[in-house]
């Protein structure tokens, strides 16, 4: 958890509210229906989100956290090129998240200078997660297009997110599905495996290396040594995720035994601009 600093203008909470208090309510049900105005709905967001926040702090104190990455979920992961700030206040909708860095971001997307950069939570973590949610649905807006549909304003929200985002780390936490090409040399005592790799993982190409065992699937072991295979598989900085079983396809050196293998790839057209072409779609004349 990022270290937290305290505003200097947090100060002790207000009393609960004196007709509130006398009238003995248990319930936000209670509470709102007692109510005769707005301001008193109000209040007990107000109080919920104080409860929440820190009992110590007033209606109008904040946190500061400095952040180096933005998560959404459990998946995906936005590493940032540099901190930045998030403030957290109270407001009777919860907890009110902004960012300065973000402010140009938002406001760009947003297509109107001064629009509402904040977002809202019920609580802290909820906040967070929000600013996270944000900047992925701007991601996926304008980054996450064909090149050849950009338009101007994707081109200017990009910009922006270039110098917010250290793509090149996301990329590591979060690779694109490619091919592992490669011809088993042998198992060895360990149940790590030898492979010449035709195209392999990390930028491996027409060189042999080792895999470790854990990276070894079962169907991998079954293949004897001297047999070519195909998989695909998602490449992380620290293990391989295997998403199809290892199949035996014919030697890739063989001109002839090339087109054969290729033709037993499924056909596959990524859509994220950066992925790897799996494989191209077939053109009209019937070339690749």
């Amino acid at each position: 958890m990022p270290r937290v600093i305290i505003s200097d203008t947090a100060r002790e909470p207000d009393a609960p509210h004196a007709k509130f208090k006398a009238a003995g309510c248990r319930t936000k049900e209670s509470f709102l229906k007692l109510a005769k105005g707005r301001r008193y709905s109000t209040r007990w967001n107000q109080l919920r989100a104080q409860k929440r926040f820190g009992g110590r702090l007033g209606v109008r104190a904040a946190k500061t956290f400095v952040v180096r990455q933005l998560r959404v979920g459990e998946e995906v992961v936005y590493p940032l090129r540099r901190p930045i700030t998030i403030r957290l206040s109270l407001a009777a909708a919860g907890i009110r998240a902004v960012s300065p860095e973000l402010r140009r971001l938002f406001e760009q997307h947003a297509a109107r200078e001064g629009a509402e950069f904040a977002v809202y939570g019920r609580t802290p973590a909820k906040a967070l997660r929000a600013l996270a949610t944000k900047l992925r649905e701007i991601v996926k807006e304008h980054r996450e297009v064909p090149p050849h549909e950009r338009t101007e304003a994707d081109r200017r929200i990009n910009e922006i997110l270039d110098t917010l985002v250290d793509w090149e780390g996301f990329r590591s936490l979060h690779p694109v599905k490619q091919p592992l090409w490669g011809r088993v040399i042998g198992l060895n005592e360990d149940g790590s495996a030898r492979v010449h790799w035709f195209v392999g993982p990390r930028g491996i190409e027409h060189s042999d290396a080792t895999l470790g065992s854990g990276d070894v699937p079962d169907e991998l072991k079954g293949i004897e040594p001297g047999r070519w295979f195909y998989s695909t598989a998602r490449v992380f900085p620290k293990r391989i995720k295997w998403l199809d079983r290892p199949v035996e396809v014919p030697d890739p050196y063989d001109k002839h035994a090339m087109k054969a293998a290729w033709d037993l790839i499924p056909e596959e057209i990524m859509d994220d601009p950066g992925a790897w072409p799996v494989k191209r779609a077939e053109s009209g004349d019937g070339g690749e």
